[in-house]
């Protein structure tokens, strides 16, 4: 006779299925985060300006207000490509001088003088609202 024997397997199957569900638990957390992360920075992601610069870059009204180092009229240049839930901060040669939100999405482009051999680094910050 093993009386011991029955109540050692009884706590393995015990041990067994509390592994079990540890391991669902882990796999619908991790699951969940993901899933719900992932989505949240993919939506976030989707609504934000691309390519401002870039595509602006040829425009000769647009390197004029570069040479001239008019912030006001690159962003009223800029502005009509930003959704309404975004601000913007446009700045020439400098680094952002103002306190924005946390999350400020930033893009810059170097514009150089086709007949010297200067240069200005525009760069532009935008956040939500």
């Amino acid at each position: 006779m093993r009386p011991h024997t029955h109540l050692t397997s009884h706590a393995g199957k015990k041990a067994y299925v509390a592994t079990l569900e540890a391991f669902f638990a882990f796999f619908l957390t991790f699951s969940f985060v993901i899933f719900v992360v992932h989505e949240v920075a993919t939506s976030k992601a989707l609504n934000t300006p691309t390519n401002i610069l870039p595509t602006l870059e040829n425009d000769e009204d647009f390197r004029e207000c570069v040479v001239a180092e008019n912030t006001t009229c690159l962003q009223n240049m800029i502005d009509p490509y930003i959704p309404p839930i975004f601000d913007i901060k446009v700045t020439i040669d400098e680094i952002a001088p103002f306190q924005a939100p946390d999350d400020v999405f930033t893009d810059s482009i170097l514009v150089a003088s086709n007949t010297t051999e200067s240069f200005k680094i525009v760069k532009l910050y935008y956040w939500e609202i």
